[in-house]
């Protein structure tokens, strides 16, 4: 009977915990623009395999654009992919070029 009681009471405490783990993801929504923009930067500039000295990135209401000029067809999709990873982007333009 007492190792019933502990269960529930572990059951209790694993729930609590996973409950308060559930809401984290909700403030990436409340970044302002500047932060997410800067988040992105950042997310981006990590990736040294990806040459993007020439993009730009604005965002507007968790809306990410990019835009300038990339190398390669690949280096346009990452750069999209890893924007629109970044927590808290709710969509992304990709409107990078690709130069030749």
């Amino acid at each position: 009977m007492m190792t019933a009681l502990r269960w529930r009471c572990c059951f209790a405490i694993l729930a609590l915990g996973l409950t308060g783990c559930a809401t984290t993801g909700s403030q990436d929504l409340n970044l302002s623009d500047a932060a997410l923009q800067a988040r992105v930067e950042e997310r981006l500039a990590a990736r040294k395999d990806l040459d993007l000295h020439l993009v730009d990135i604005d965002v507007v209401s968790q809306v990410v654009t990019l835009s300038g000029l990339v190398n390669s067809w690949q280096t346009k999709q990452e750069a999209g992919r890893v924007a629109a990873r970044t927590p808290g982007v709710q969509e992304v333009l990709n409107n990078l070029l690709i130069q030749e």
